[in-house]
């Protein structure tokens, strides 16, 4: 039997390659089909996979011909039976096709996981700190 660690690592893996591929259905298989995602961007809430596949198709479309390159750092996984938690600190670069690196930036990351017949996310919250001077984000980690 796999810890939850490693289960978590898999799906991190999947998340990465589906955001690169810009493939909505693999990247979507990840959430429960309540999901509630508190994003860091546009709108307070998505609630269910139904408004996610809207962000997600967004998301992707938004990047025409360059990829999101997703690493995640500082990945930390608490669980015990059917519950997991996972925080970490997540980079999203924007590739060329080229392979050129355009820009990136860093998010808070935290999922909130039930294990049905896999993990599934069913609570995401994304954030960055705010500058106290002008009140913008924060998009690069210190």
């Amino acid at each position: 039997m796999q810890t939850p660690a490693a289960d978590i690592a898999q799906l991190i893996e999947t998340f990465k390659r589906a955001a690169f591929d810009k493939d909505v259905s693999r990247f979507l298989s990840l959430y429960d089909e309540n999901v509630i995602i508190f994003d860091l961007w546009q709108t307070w809430e998505h609630r269910g996979i139904a408004a996610w596949r809207i962000a997600v198709v967004e998301w992707f479309t938004s990047t025409g011909e360059n990829r999101d390159a997703v690493s995640f750092e500082e990945v930390s996984v608490a669980g015990n039976g059917d519950v997991c938690f996972v925080h970490a600190m997540i980079k999203f670069s924007c590739v060329s096709p080229e392979g050129n690196v355009l820009r990136a930036m860093h998010e808070r990351l935290t999922w909130g996981l039930v294990k049905k017949t896999s993990w599934k996310i069913v609570h995401q919250h994304t954030s960055a700190p705010v500058d106290g001077a002008d009140c913008k984000l924060i998009f690069e980690k210190n």
